[in-house]
């Protein structure tokens, strides 16, 4: 019996076992509440906290200037990581025409749980979400111009191919992976001259802008040195992948674009284009307007089979292997299949 029982029957001259019994009971059902609280609601609550507070792994951020050597153009490259050591694989991560937003950096911190993430400032200031001011610095500061002296690239993409060579010295056993969006959106095929680059992910290609003949409606605002490499690389290295996602009828980006991706690169090697666009039916059902364009900055919504964070969470998992992600789960999208039942 338990003393504090004892002292009781002492005490009181009362017989305990039906008193025994009930405070047992009691005990028992109180031990019982108490764990509940500490697995399901305490211990959840102090990882968070310890996550918040810096217990966990953390991230860091870093930024330096990089310049071109031969160009003497300037830009900022911030590099997001969970580690100094910068151990995790890297992507390169290019912002959409409003600039280097918040929704942008905030993907950022999110992918670096898995990547090193170096995203530089193309143009602008740091959370700068203005397309007007984007438009601007693409139409005047002459670093977007096709350049006759540089066979018809663009001083900004020689600028990148600079920065994929630093990131490949700082990653000398991983591949890179890089995102491109909007402006960006097909520049990651430019950068395929480095062989470190193993998959590209390409939102809602808009260049070039504006798109004044029938030619700039596909066109992907690639120099013919650039779409050479880009197809010999699709032939020759069955490892090398590319990831295409765009709003179905998306305003701004032409479809054609994303059309001739998928033919030409899968003429060439079958398997090579993964064709992930959002189907109407598929972001009508989301809430989303019949024209939307940004995929996965704008338009993202965390939230359950969203259709933008499938795409984030899918882009996620194809940088890392694309190869096997291939395999195993990807579903072409075929939205003109679907045509007749969302018009």
């Amino acid at each position: 019996m338990p003393r504090y029982l004892q002292y009781i029957q002492i005490k009181t001259n009362i017989p305990t076992e039906p008193f025994t019994t009930y405070v047992t009971q009691f005990i028992n059902a109180w031990r019982n509440i108490i764990a509940i609280l500490r697995f399901r609601i305490i211990f959840p609550l102090l990882f968070s906290l310890c996550i918040s507070i810096g217990c966990a792994q953390t991230l860091t951020t870093h930024q330096r200037e990089v310049t071109h050597p031969d160009i003497s153009i300037t830009h900022t490259v911030y590099v997001f990581s969970q580690s100094e050591t910068r151990e995790k694989p890297p992507v390169l991560l290019l912002h959409e025409l409003p600039g280097l937003n918040a929704a942008t950096i905030e993907w950022a911190t999110s992918l670096a749980h898995h990547y090193t993430v170096y995203v530089p400032l193309l143009f602008g200031s740091r959370n700068q979400d203005n397309a007007g001011l984007g438009l601007l610095a693409y139409v005047f500061n002459g670093e977007w111009w096709e350049r006759d002296e540089l066979t018809g690239s663009r001083q900004i993409t020689k600028w990148l191919q600079h920065v994929v060579k630093d990131i490949e010295q700082a990653h000398p056993e991983q591949k890179i992976g890089i995102i491109g969006m909007c402006l960006t959106g097909a520049l990651p095929l430019a950068l395929l001259d480095n062989d470190s680059v193993h998959a590209v992910a390409l939102a809602q290609p808009t260049l070039p802008l504006p798109d004044w003949t029938e030619e700039d409606t596909f066109d992907l605002g690639l120099s013919l040195d650039e779409w050479d490499s880009v197809l010999t690389r699709i032939d020759s290295d069955e490892d090398f992948y590319v990831y295409g996602v765009r709003f179905q009828y998306d305003g701004i980006a032409n479809r054609e674009k994303h059309i001739r991706m998928n033919e030409v690169f899968n003429r060439i090697r079958p398997g090579s284009f993964y064709d992930r666009e959002i189907c109407f039916n598929e972001y009508k059902a989301a809430g989303l307007e019949k024209n939307a364009h940004s995929t996965l900055i704008r338009e993202w919504k965390k939230e359950d089979r969203h259709p933008t964070d499938i795409r984030r969470r899918e882009i996620t998992s194809f940088l890392l292997n694309p190869g096997f992600w291939g395999s195993e789960d990807y579903t072409p999208a075929n939205c003109d299949q679907q045509r007749s039942h969302t018009e």
